[in-house]
């Protein structure tokens, strides 16, 4: 990625035997367009986390398309947060 703008932020990365090798986040310019059979990810479409509260937070939901990698130790709700993302997404009709 030679010549391109720093990304800041985590970035995940892996070490082996063959070196290290970097993964780029996915970075969205809020205003593009979608083009759905493409399944691109924009900023203007939004997808419900199931709780009010975190889509505020979130300016209306994960913008769609994002992966989410959720962590914490045990107890501190992952597992929670996901079921109420996979029960919003059946109450809207989306495969889940």
């Amino acid at each position: 990625m030679r010549g391109q703008a720093q990304a800041p932020g985590l970035h995940t990365f892996r070490i082996s035997d063959k070196g290290i090798q970097v993964f780029p986040r996915a970075i969205v310019q809020q205003g593009t367009e979608v083009d759905s059979s493409k399944k691109v990810s924009t900023g203007k479409q939004r997808v419900s986390m199931g709780v009010p509260g975190l889509d505020e937070m979130l300016g209306g939901g994960l913008p769609a398309g994002y992966s989410l990698l959720v962590v914490g130790p045990s107890g501190s709700g992952k597992t929670i947060l996901a079921t109420e993302f996979l029960a919003e997404g059946a109450r809207r009709g989306n495969p889940v």
